[in-house]
């Protein structure tokens, strides 16, 4: 199952809250006794759905499973990408879910968006990034950053 471990730091109740305007949700509380196990029976729901989205937040006792709504996961990917101006440098798509899962209980992540996947491609603007699916779009890139950021030091 592959996820998108996002490194930029972000408020996780507005990340929250963003998703929730769009998919209908249940969570899995968990404390120190019981994180496993309430791990294993979250990643058992999603992967039973396969069109389910999973949410792993970085200081938050809490598994959140998503069941689509509104939009598909290349959408939702897409209005979080402009929500928060994700570059390429902010997140990585990953495969190792228990990796993905360290790094944020360690701190070295924010969030992890489980069961997602996102097929992208560069465009012919360096600046952007194209993501392929049923809600394709484009998201912007560490490029785009720096060449404002150099726009605005000629000002």
């Amino acid at each position: 199952m592959k996820s998108i471990t996002i490194k930029k730091w972000i408020e996780p109740y507005k990340l929250l809250e963003s998703i929730k305007e769009d998919f209908e949700y249940s969570d899995y509380t968990f404390d120190g006794s019981n994180k496993e196990s309430m791990k294993k029976e979250f990643l058992k729901e999603l992967e039973s759905n396969t069109s389910s989205i999973g949410l792993y937040m970085k200081n938050v006792n809490k598994y959140y499973l998503f069941t689509h709504k509104a939009i598909s996961a290349e959408q939702l990917w897409e209005k979080l990408c402009k929500e928060f101006e994700f570059t390429t440098a902010d997140y990585e798509e990953t495969e190792n879910l228990e990796e993905s899962f360290h790094l944020v209980d360690i701190g070295k992540s924010e969030a992890n968006l489980i069961n997602i996947t996102i097929d992208t491609k560069e465009a012919k603007n360096p600046e952007i990034i194209w993501i392929e699916g049923e809600g394709a779009g484009y998201c912007i890139t560490e490029k785009y950053y720096e060449n404002r950021q150099k726009e605005n030091h000629k000002k």
